[in-house]
């Protein structure tokens, strides 16, 4: 959908991407989508707001040139079996992310870029040892930077953790192509993952949402959550 966006309208500067099982926080329909490519460099072609493992939820891809490439290579890394378990899509953003950051070598060896590997036999498969390929992100992240814990992160001894400093934009300039636009004074969150308790509430628990440093501590999108969507929609509505 995305690549035959970009054909229909050429001179469009960004485009969006939203997961089916996301929704818009109605008290935040006044932010529009330019906060969140404020400032991005000219050299990257996708904003993201993670919460771990590169999340897929919301994507803003650059329009042009660069755009198309990053989706080009996108579909070629999952057609190419790299992406084979969960959280696919997600997984072969992961890799390419990886790939770029390992210096988007084309020899052998490029296809396991930092040792990461989402295949069934690695992950997900008889005798893969996750359901998922996020741990093995994690791993690779925890790899390219030889990081111990992650400093940022309250959640230091939790299984699933996800570096802090990629998911919040502490890396961005370590991650070529890619950019993470955190929340601050000027935008509430882009994404917030499966938060249940308000429209103004970002629910923290471990390795999904990470306590916000700046802004009003609100949240743009919220993926998953659908049953605070049908709570306040149903109000809404009266």
């Amino acid at each position: 959908m995305l690549r035959d966006a970009m054909h229909r309208f050429p001179k469009a500067e960004w485009f969006c991407w939203i997961d089916a099982d996301a929704w818009i926080n109605p008290r935040e329909f006044h932010v529009p989508l330019t906060k969140y490519v404020e400032g991005v460099p000219s050299d990257r072609a996708a904003v993201l707001a993670n919460y771990r493992g590169f999340n897929t939820g919301v994507l803003l891809a650059r329009g042009g040139a660069k755009g198309l490439d990053l989706i080009r290579r996108w579909l070629a890394v999952s057609r190419a079996g790299l992406a084979q378990c969960h959280p696919h899509d997600q997984a072969a953003l992961a890799w390419l992310q990886l790939w770029r950051m390992n210096g988007s070598s084309t020899d052998a060896a490029a296809l396991r870029p930092y040792d990461f590997e989402c295949t069934k036999k690695k992950a997900c498969g008889v005798k893969g040892g996750f359901f998922s390929c996020i741990p093995l992100w994690h791993a690779a992240i925890r790899r390219a930077h030889e990081w111990d814990a992650p400093k940022f992160s309250e959640y230091a001894n939790q299984k699933w953790v996800v570096d802090e400093v990629v998911d919040r934009g502490f890396a961005n300039a370590e991650t070529p192509g890619f950019w993470v636009a955190a929340e601050n004074e000027r935008r509430p969150r882009l994404q917030c993952f499966r938060c249940g308790t308000s429209l103004e509430t970002i629910d923290r628990f471990p390795g999904k949402n990470f306590f916000p440093p700046h802004g009003n501590g609100g949240w743009l999108i919220n993926h998953k959550g659908q049953g605070l969507f049908y709570r306040e929609g149903m109000r809404m509505s009266d």
